[in-house]
């Protein structure tokens, strides 16, 4: 029963520890805060060892009276169980960042994935490509091989175009015409006669 207030009372002193190092590890450099971290674990050793005299020399005594050397002898230990506690402390505050780093580069990871899945579907373009495909079947139910071929390669150098993943994001203005003029190779057959366009480029 004598140990209780003292445990509740190192545990006190051990939460307003962790609260004083957890607003001033973001605040100074290491050497302040090793320095700060020292001072807490004096004071803390020398509070709890005056409290363990307290109540076992005091309070209710136990071993005989009071005296400074019966503090004096529990302050090694006191001193261990802070400077370990505190080592404790960082170990786990090191911990929980590399987690937080870990799930912060996942979340990067994840969302690059994202956006160039996008990108692709959007250089893709689902529809055209359905639409062409399409086109090419046609063309091969009605026996116009020619066409046929020319739309296939009309599409393969529209998408080798588009897919190219080693082009400069400035492209010159004849690449951007030659990917046009793909496309639009592509759909002259699918309209025919329908579609006409002309080209002005000075």
């Amino acid at each position: 029963l004598r140990g209780i207030p003292l445990f509740m009372f190192g545990a006190a002193v051990s939460l307003v520890l962790g609260t004083i190092l957890g607003l001033m590890r973001d605040r100074v450099g290491p050497k302040v805060l090793t320095v700060v971290v020292i001072v807490a674990v004096i004071v803390a050793t020398v509070a709890l060892s005056l409290c363990y005299e307290l109540v076992f020399h005091v309070i209710v005594p136990r071993w005989g009276g009071t005296s400074w050397g019966n503090a004096l002898e529990q302050m090694p230990m006191m001193s261990w169980l802070f400077g370990s506690w505190v080592l404790l402390y960082f170990a786990l505050v090191a911990d929980a960042e590399r987690r937080d780093r870990e799930i912060r580069l996942a979340q990067a990871t994840t969302t690059a994935v994202e956006a160039q899945h996008r990108l692709l579907v959007q250089q893709i373009n689902p529809h055209f490509l359905f639409n062409a495909l399409n086109t090419v079947y046609s063309l091969v139910l009605e026996g116009d091989d020619t066409r046929a071929q020319r739309c296939l390669l009309a599409l393969s150098a529209f998408f080798r175009g588009s897919l190219d993943r080693d082009a400069p994001r400035n492209a010159p203005l004849s690449n951007e015409l030659a990917s046009i003029r793909h496309y639009l190779e592509i759909e002259l057959i699918r309209f025919g006669d329908r579609l006409r366009f002309d080209e002005s480029v000075p």
